[in-house]
């Protein structure tokens, strides 16, 4: 095959040079034949062979094959003929050849049919005009469990921005609930939504754009205002914003995700929306150059409709109650009041729970199970049936849960001859009297050790005439104190009788002396707890703060069946002044009196786990023992204590407050280093040097969890360290350590205690870190605040060897060295124990 260079030369010598076939021919050395053909030729193209059709045994089958892969295409892929099938079929017809031709047939044939022939137009949006919607399934451990789990997705098209809402199914009221919740995040609702045929919102696809729409997402759309628009059959390009967004979240979320730990779906979700507003802030906007998704989001807030009130977003069914007070609802069952068994009722499934309406009232309500087959039990539906069969108490599957007072009160009645009936009595006045004087009741009476339903119906009888459970139900409305009494005329009334009163709130009703029963109830959550420490009965403890509630004209605590006496928010806020208006009153008795009364009281002190636990709890001990009167809390998460909120006292932090009103001091230095157990460094490679430790793997803390910039020693010690195990406990990070299978930075008042673990590099890795102690201003004058403050830095200054690395720690100092100590102050300090102001 001559090439084109030479197929050039030759035209060029024949037309323009005017030579010869036979000059050509001697010049180039090729036949006059092919000198001729060439010359002949209409164009110069690229020479190449003229290849003869060559036969092929499998010519004849062509059709055959093509007819049976066009078929297949039109099948699910697992229901396609393989090639070896083909194979089969064609040599009964009387193929003869090889499978391999068989098989370049097909691919070529698939490869062929494989080229794109579609075009795709750009789509561009308007601000507010629209969002996509569509589902995923990811993988994701929930609860110590590996899930798959269905996760909405919502995109704003003209912002890109996003949310995402996992849930266990795809259900209609997971559908609901994830528009409610994508629109109150995104801050409005778009003109117009576009889906694909999801089942739960289109029942029937009809010919070209026409659907049958379903009902009740149909009322959805209604209450929202936007149109619903969905796209053609397998056509996922129709809304290939949100389709990319799907295949951007496994990269940008769930990779993330999985290193993570989520005990429920509601943990999850809250990581997720934080993800998704970080995201914004850091994606640029593909069509707005120079602005963030974040910044775009805030533009088309302003043309997007205003979020009305939340969708009412239920699946309801009718069931039927069964012989054992239960209902099915989505293969679980759920207890019902007994009085309803064989009617028909009418279930609502919401995403978190179940709730069952019979003549337009609630009659029951629980919380959702997930899993399959499972049963949930209120035991106060089955009262008035135990009545007539006190027996089933005994191994009753609704009463394994009881509250712990009622359950110490059947394991005590089980020696009586009559327990089952005594405990029958006392839960038959649950739903005339509630549950929180019942359980009041029965914890006094244990205390005393008599057990009678007698005694107990006596207690409650007693508190109904003199205290708070006469009052059921407290709101606050319009400015109004509501109070619901409920009298009946007997035991087994069916019905009660509600007179509403109405009581207007005045400060000139207040009684100062009923914020010390409410600081009581608040700190331990039982009206009996509070008794006992007032040295009063619980009859005043309950008088006392319905007195307050009247006062204030708001409730400030909500029963709770298994945590007691829970504060409103009302509460909270009232807890800090009444704490304030506390403090102050102790300062004013010491001045004035000179008593000794601010030797005891209450402290609640913050602490970095790993400082609290190992250091500052063991020192405690000898404080407490000289001043019996002080209790003390110690709470190891500094990083989510609010002083502001008055959730401690005092905090022990790796950071001093940059701003807020806060007496400050360094409190000491402290040493990390490097540790391994004997059984990591025998099955490594040794470590002689810094250099070394690339090639090993390390322990560490989460970096985008740490709660301070001091923690991700690390990352500063080796940028490119592989952590193999990551923990926001140091702890964890601890435990770890001792199975012996990676490094860990540790400080040393910590590790050095344990001699499992050896300090690796001691002189090269060294790290030094600080810890702060602050409190409020307004507590500085407080003697117990000072007096711990002052032994914290004491044992501190002793132990100062010990936390810098040292082996020996010094023995605890005298409370008597301490008593009236001043810190020496150093330019800018003030306050107790050397204490600075924290508004720098």
């Amino acid at each position: 095959m001559i090439s084109m260079e030479m197929l050039g030369k030759i035209r060029r010598m024949y037309f323009r040079d005017k030579l010869s076939l036979h000059q050509i021919a001697k010049r180039t050395g090729l036949s006059r034949n092919t000198i001729r053909k060439w010359v002949r030729a209409p164009e110069a193209n690229q020479p190449a062979y003229q290849r003869c059709a060559s036969f092929n045994k499998l010519n004849p089958f062509h059709e055959t094959l093509e007819q049976a892969l066009k078929a297949d295409s039109f099948r699910p892929k697992h229901n396609r003929r393989s090639a070896k099938a083909l194979f089969e079929q064609i040599k009964a017809e009387g193929y003869d050849g090889g499978y391999s031709q068989l098989t370049a047939f097909v691919r070529s044939w698939r490869c062929e049919q494989g080229k794109s022939v579609r075009a795709f137009v750009p789509l561009t949006f308007a601000l507010g005009e629209a969002f996509q919607f569509d589902w995923s399934e990811e993988g994701l451990l929930i609860g110590g469990l590996f899930r798959r789990i269905q996760v909405s997705h919502m995109k704003l098209c003209a912002s890109r921005a996003f949310w995402l809402v996992a849930y266990p199914s795809q259900g209609h009221e997971m559908l609901f609930d994830a528009h409610t919740r994508s629109f109150g995040a995104l801050g409005g609702v778009p003109r117009r939504g576009i889906y694909d045929n999801m089942k739960t919102a289109v029942d029937k696809v009809n010919k070209g754009k026409g659907r049958t729409v379903n009902a009740r997402f149909s009322v959805m759309c209604a209450h929202y205002l936007f149109d619903p628009d969905f796209c053609n059959v397998a056509s996922g390009w129709e809304k290939g914003i949100v389709e990319k967004n799907v295949q951007d979240s496994r990269r940008r979320i769930w990779l993330d995700a999985q290193n993570c730990m989520f005990h429920t779906f509601e943990e999850l979700n809250v990581w997720l929306g934080q993800r998704c507003r970080t995201l914004w802030a850091e994606l640029v906007h593909p069509q707005y150059n120079g602005l963030t998704v974040a910044e775009v989001l805030e533009l088309e807030q302003a043309e997007m409709m205003p979020m009305p009130t939340a969708f009412d977003g239920y699946v309801e069914r009718t069931v039927r109650v069964s012989s054992t007070c239960l209902i099915s609802v989505a293969r679980n069952r759920y207890s019902v009041p007994c009085e309803r068994v064989g009617q028909w009722v009418s279930s609502r499934l919401y995403p978190s729970r179940i709730v069952v309406i019979a003549d337009e009232t609630v009659i029951a309500s629980h919380e959702r199970l997930f899993d399959r087959d499972q049963v949930g039990f209120d035991w106060q539906h089955y009262i008035p049936l135990i009545e007539r069969k006190p027996g089933a108490l005994r191994n009753g599957a609704p009463f394994a849960d009881l509250p712990k007072p009622l359950q110490l009160l059947k394991r005590g009645l089980r020696r009586h001859t009559n327990g089952d009936r005594i405990m029958m009595q006392v839960l038959a006045a649950v739903p005339i009297a509630g549950l929180e004087p019942v359980l009041v009741a029965v914890e006094l009476v244990l205390e005393s050790g008599s057990l009678s339903a007698d005694h107990i119906l006596n207690v409650v009888v007693q508190m109904d005439r003199r205290g708070l459970p006469a009052v059921l139900f407290l709101s606050w409305s319009g400015g109004v104190l509501w109070s619901i009494d409920v009298q009946t005329s007997n035991k087994n009334a069916d019905k009660s009788r509600v007179n509403m009163q109405k009581n207007i709130t005045s400060l000139g009703l207040l009684n100062w002396d009923d914020l010390k029963f409410f600081l009581e109830v608040a700190r331990t959550r039982k009206v009996s707890s509070a008794a006992r420490r007032l040295a009063v009965d619980c009859t005043t403890v309950s008088r006392r703060i319905n007195s307050l509630e009247t006062s204030l004209g708001t409730l400030l605590f909500e029963k709770s069946r298994n945590n007691g006496f829970i504060m409103t928010a009302e509460g909270q806020r009232l807890l800090g002044y009444a704490e304030s208006i506390e403090s102050t009153l102790h300062m004013a008795y010491e001045q004035v009196s000179g008593s000794s009364v601010a030797l005891s009281g209450h402290i609640r002190m913050g602490c970095t786990e790993g400082f609290g636990s190992f250091f500052i709890t063991p020192q405690l001990s000898h404080f407490l023992d000289s001043y019996p009167s002080i209790s003390l809390d110690i709470l190891p998460l500094p990083h989510f204590i609010s002083l502001s909120k008055r959730e401690a006292d005092i905090v022990i932090a790796l950071e001093r407050p940059e701003h807020g009103p806060y007496v400050c001091c360094k409190l000491c230095d402290y040493s990390l280093r490097l540790y391994a157990t004997q059984a990591y460094l025998d099955s490594h490679p040794a470590i002689e040097q810094k250099a070394d430790l690339s090639g090993h793997v390390f322990i560490s803390y989460v970096d985008d969890l740490a709660f301070s910039s001091e923690l991700l020693y690390l990352s500063n010690l080796l940028p490119n360290a592989q952590a193999q195990l990551r923990s926001t406990s140091v702890i964890a990070q601890y435990t770890a350590a001792l199975q012996g299978r990676a490094l860990a930075i540790l400080p040393c008042f910590l590790a050095a205690q344990d001699p499992r673990l050896l300090p690796v590099l001691a002189e090269e890795v060294n790290i030094t870190r600080q810890f702060w102690m602050y409190c409020r201003e307004d507590l500085r004058k407080l003697k117990r605040i000072t007096l711990l403050w002052d032994y914290i830095r004491e044992v501190t200054e002793l132990n100062k060897g010990f936390l810098l690395g040292g082996k020996l720690r010094c023995p605890l100092p005298s409370v008597t060295d301490f008593q009236g100590i001043r810190w020496p102050l150093v330019a800018g300090q003030t306050g107790i124990g050397g204490l600075s102001h924290g508004c720098w």
